[in-house]
């Protein structure tokens, strides 16, 4: 009896317990605090059920039996709802094409990885969540295509980043996805070229080391970016007849120094390279075409040129390197600009290698609209600093701007030649608009080369400490309506060499207010021919011969107020018969001095057929540079020129 009431009574507690209350239970039992209010204790308790039911109704998971394990089951029950499908840990086959809507998120845990069969594409236009391990397994052309702007690492395909696995496997069908690529702070071996598609961004702090210095780094198309990535090469093997490539974009280009050619389909215009690290090993870091920007990076030991564009409208800007054989950058098309680099140790291998080099292969690429500008140079080995040079002979190169740039040759020794302006071997075609200014430049061979330039101005240069090997530092020759004004080159020695010299026909230029020490001679010039050149106000006093003529200057060229350079005496013309106009031809003023003879008139001026009495009939007057003198005699005097400053 005592059984029956005691089981009475805890039914009747369990039956007040869940019925507590008006509220019903949703088939969940409740016992509310000692205490609390019935209906108070229910909303709290439906509140937790709803958001219960509000999680499970959004996020489902993969292995639930109303999919059994299939993606594609899921994508059609799930529908256009917005939810969350859970990937658990296991191997998840994709067998057909599938694509992902943009309102199922996919999570997976540590350990799911979904299997692309080969010849099968997954589409993810959705979210995804992941942490920085595998999820993706392709097999054979199987692929994974994922929104633009949704970020993907290589740890998705598998890449270990730890410098020893071989990513390259991981990092194709990483780059493949295109669109927005990040790559952590690790360090990924690879051992075959990674083709970026156009259009996409490489982004973060991680390395892509290539140990095998046959095949190129990075193949990219049209439009992609790459920022702040470091790019290391191994260089232990280099094999000739290959081209070690950092960032190669090019169509066809053959490296005709060591008789091979390398070759890829990718164009890679409107590329940009930003802040990317280029370090040890490469042969060349970047060769890009067209429309292309390099800017910020650094690169270091490398064993040729650094950055090579193989097109037009090209910047590289605020870039530093250490540590080449050839050159530092190299453009092969116009209306490119190197600024604001910082070049060191470059050009050790070659003596056609050194800093900046503009140089125009072909007539499709015309080199025009120069700009070297602000650039660093140190120790440019036995090469050059900037040059531009047009072939072949038919090529063309105009509008140069190299300004305001510091070229430092060998720490020891010096290097070949700080800037240079240079048609070809062979070439007389006339270079237009060249302007060469504000340059600082000091242990070089030559300072500034420049032939067949017509107009512009190399103006306000200044350097010193330059061992002339073959002719002089500044020699300059068939120019036309070109300034050479106000450069100071100092410290010219090693024997019989020449601060400047003019060789060639040279017309209508300005040789003004330049300074030059140190040299056997100061100004050397060679042109018999040129006409109307203007050659004033220099000061090379500090040199053996300021100026050394071996050949008579032609009529109508200047040379006056030179610092240091005495005429002397002038090979005077025969008299001429009476009232007979001769001219000064020499170029600089000279004082004519008459004696003996009947003279009635002495005449001068500047027009020929407009001469004005002197008043004298005897003594000596001062004929400027292209003025004429007439005589009026009975009997014929005498008379001597004297050449004056």
């Amino acid at each position: 009896m005592g059984r029956v009431l005691l089981a009475l009574v805890s039914a009747l507690f369990l039956v007040m317990s869940v019925t507590a209350g008006t509220w019903t239970s949703n088939n969940f039992l409740y016992k509310p605090a000692t205490g609390a209010r019935g209906d108070e204790e229910k909303a709290k308790f439906d509140s937790g059920l709803n958001r219960v039911d509000s999680r499970l109704a959004n996020e489902k998971w993969l292995n639930d039996p109303l999919y059994s394990g299939d993606l594609a089951t899921a994508i059609t029950t799930i529908g256009t709802a917005k939810a969350v499908l859970g990937i658990p840990a296991g191997n998840w086959p994709i067998t057909e094409n599938l694509t992902v809507p943009a309102t199922l998120t996919l999570k997976f845990v540590h350990g799911a990885v979904i299997t692309i069969a080969t010849g099968k594409t997954l589409t993810i236009n959705g979210p995804l969540e992941a942490g920085l391990y595998q999820i993706f397994s392709c097999t054979g052309t199987g692929k994974v295509e994922m929104k633009a702007e949704a970020v993907k690492v290589p740890e998705w395909w598998g890449a270990t980043g730890d410098g020893a696995t071989d990513d390259t496997a991981a990092l194709r069908a990483w780059a493949t996805c295109g669109g927005n690529l990040n790559l952590p702070k690790k360090t990924y071996k690879i051992t075959a070229g990674i083709i970026v598609p156009q259009y996409a961004v490489i982004d973060g702090l991680g390395t892509i080391y290539q140990v095998t210095d046959t095949v190129e780094g990075l193949i990219v198309k049209d439009d992609v970016k790459i920022k702040n990535i470091e790019l290391k090469g191994s260089g232990t093997v280099m094999a000739a007849g290959y081209h070690h490539l950092g960032i190669a974009s090019y169509s066809v280009y053959d490296n005709s120094s060591s008789g091979t050619t390398a070759m890829s389909t990718y164009v890679g215009k409107r590329v940009l390279v930003d802040n990317v690290k280029f370090t040890g090993g490469w042969e060349r870091c970047i060769i890009l075409t067209s429309n292309c920007i390099v800017r910020n990076c650094t690169f270091t030991n490398n064993l040729a040129e650094a950055i090579l564009f193989h097109g037009i409208t090209n910047l590289a800007t605020g870039n530093e390197i250490n540590g080449l054989g050839s050159w530092g950058i190299d453009f092969n098309g116009g209306d490119s600009e190197a600024s604001f680099n910082i070049i060191r140790n470059v050009g050790a291998a070659t003596v056609d290698g050194g800093g900046i080099c503009f140089a125009g292969l072909t007539t499709e690429k015309p080199m025009t609209g120069l700009r070297a500008v602000g650039n660093y140079l140190e120790d440019c080995g036995i090469g050059y600093g900037i040059v531009a040079w047009s072939q072949p002979t038919n090529g063309v190169l105009g509008d140069v701007v190299f300004a305001n740039n510091t070229l430092i040759g060998k720490s020891t020794g010096v290097s070949r030649t700080a800037i240079s302006i240079y048609p070809g071997t062979g070439s007389t075609t006339m270079m237009t608009n060249i302007n060469i200014t504000g340059n600082l430049a000091t242990k070089w061979d030559t300072f500034i080369q420049g032939y067949y330039l017509l107009g512009g101005a190399i103006a306000n240069n200044v350097g010193k400490t330059f061992t002339p090997g073959i002719n002089a530092a500044m020699p300059f020759g068939a120019i036309d309506s070109v300034v050479i004004a106000n450069n100071v080159c100092k410290e010219v020695t090693g024997g019989a060499n020449t601060v400047m010299k003019i060789e060639g026909s040279n017309n209508n230029n300005r040789i003004v207010d330049n300074i030059g020490t140190g040299a056997n001679v100061g100004l050397y010039n060679a042109d018999s021919a040129g006409t109307k050149n203007d050659i004033s106000g220099n000061d090379f006093s500090g040199c053996t011969t300021p100026i050394f003529l071996p050949v008579a200057l032609a009529a109508g060229n200047r040379l006056e107020h030179n610092t240091g350079y005495v005429p002397g005496a002038a090979l005077a013309p025969a008299v001429p018969a009476s009232t007979v106009e001769v001219r000064n031809t020499k170029g600089y003023p000279v004082i004519v001095k008459v004696t003996a003879g009947t003279v009635t008139a002495i005449s001068t001026g500047s027009v020929t057929g407009a001469l004005t009495a002197t008043g004298l009939t005897a003594g000596k007057v001062v004929l400027p540079a292209g003025w004429y003198i007439s005589i009026t005699y009975s009997s014929a005097p005498t008379w001597t020129w004297e050449g004056i400053q």
